[in-house]
């Protein structure tokens, strides 16, 4: 990875971090099924107490990315604690690779010195206290710390901040996730003299977390249909149907049925979208197995059974 390939990620979380992201080359998506609207993969006010309230959504394109944003008004609760504000932000990549690889190196360099040194100093100059002044800080490096939360996947930080302020300190709580090809952001900042609870960062971070893996979880919609003549020599070919979840690879399994399309043999070497029927398939009928899988997981779809081969 050289620094040609290093960007600097905006938008309200991830500028606030300013570090550059490692974007990855990849030629083009991978997936065979349209992505989730990233809004719907950001917290909404429903992940928060009554009362919650959006003061700004923002939909943008970051070094070829589409990005997601969506603050929240001073004051929000997540549980009993108000909140200076929070933040909720998504970046759709290319792939689950290109996601992973940014992630990585974000990762790298929020486990040194130098790159938590600077994350607090990013920070420091985007903290307002929710008046038209920003608030002059002091940044103390020693209050950053960075972890895998307890009992979450590799793919997952979350970074307690503390920062000296003229009128007291702030205390913030950073959740980072990936889940497939998308990077989530949670970014929870308190009253001056309160502190975010660890209660509530892992209530944020949980319900982020819960909207990218719904978001991505596969399910067929719209089972497979083969096209085609069904008579040997005539190649089948199999459509995969409608799917949700944005799988990024379809596998195919053909089977050889009986006359009814009951009882169905798996065809050994038949794992193609396209299958032309031969002599042992005549008198039967044949059904196609779809599975569509992504990082999160996969699910099997199978298509209604060919008219009897001829």
């Amino acid at each position: 990875m050289t620094g040609a390939t290093r960007r600097v990620a905006a938008g309200a979380a991830v500028v606030v971090c300013g570090l550059a992201l490692a974007t990855a080359a990849t030629g083009g998506r991978q997936a065979s099924a349209p992505p989730p609207a990233l809004s719907s993969l950001a917290l909404a006010v429903d992940d928060f107490q009554p009362g919650a309230k959006v003061n700004l959504e923002r939909s943008e394109r970051l070094g070829g990315q589409p990005v997601f944003v969506r603050r929240f008004s001073a004051g929000v609760r997540v549980s009993a604690q108000p909140l200076l504000s929070a933040v909720s932000e998504v970046i759709l990549y290319d792939g689950a690779a290109s996601a992973a690889n940014d992630f990585v190196f974000l990762d790298s360099q929020l486990h040194t010195v130098a790159g938590r040194r600077a994350f607090a100093k990013a920070l420091s100059g985007q903290i307002a206290t929710g008046a038209k002044v920003k608030v002059k800080v002091k940044v103390k490096v020693s209050g950053v710390t960075v972890g895998v939360p307890a009992g979450l996947g590799t793919h997952e930080l979350r970074v307690p901040i503390v920062i000296a302020t003229n009128r007291g300190r702030l205390t913030i709580a950073f959740d980072l996730m990936q889940v497939d090809r998308v990077i989530g952001y949670v970014f929870l900042t308190g009253l001056l003299g309160e502190r975010v609870s660890t209660a509530d960062a892992v209530r944020a971070a949980a319900s982020a977390k819960a909207r990218l893996v719904a978001g991505f979880t596969v399910a067929s919609t719209a089972p497979p249909t083969i096209s085609g003549t069904a008579a040997q020599g005539q190649a089948l070919t199999v459509d995969e149907g409608t799917w949700t979840g944005a799988p990024s690879s379809f596998g195919y399994s053909w089977a050889r049925c009986d006359p009814a399309g009951v009882t169905c043999t798996p065809i050994a070497g038949a794992t193609a979208r396209t299958y032309v029927p031969g002599p042992a398939d005549s008198g039967s009928t044949l059904r196609v197995t779809v599975t569509g899988t992504n990082s999160v997981g996969s699910q099997q779809a199978d298509s209604a059974v060919t008219p009897v081969v001829t």
